[in-house]
């Protein structure tokens, strides 16, 4: 587990770094958050070792989405809602693949 102490020199040299004009550059699919940092800071908040905002900070997530999966916000399903129920759709699947063949 890293610790907050040791971060904070290297976050104040990037940010020292990251003010000089650089050109912004498009972070590809391998920069994307990843879910597994997610999952780490969630367990450290949830264990009781540290506070929200110092695992957002370590593990390089914003501390609102968070607070937002510790309250579990925004965890229904997204989009328009279906016409059909699961077992509908899959009945009129099966007959018209029946029908394929």
């Amino acid at each position: 587990m890293l610790s907050y102490e040791k971060c904070v020199p290297a976050f104040h040299a990037m940010m020292s770094v990251r003010t000089a004009r650089m050109p912004r550059r498009h972070k590809g699919p391998e920069a994307a958050r990843k879910y597994d940092s997610t999952q780490r800071a969630l367990a450290d908040v949830q264990n009781n070792y540290m506070s929200v905002k110092k695992a957002a900070f370590l593990h390089c997530i914003n501390h609102t989405t968070l607070m937002n999966h510790l309250k579990q916000l925004h965890c229904c399903p997204v989009g328009r809602p279906t016409l059909l129920a699961p077992n509908e759709e899959k009945s009129i699947v099966h007959a018209l693949q029946k029908l394929r063949e």
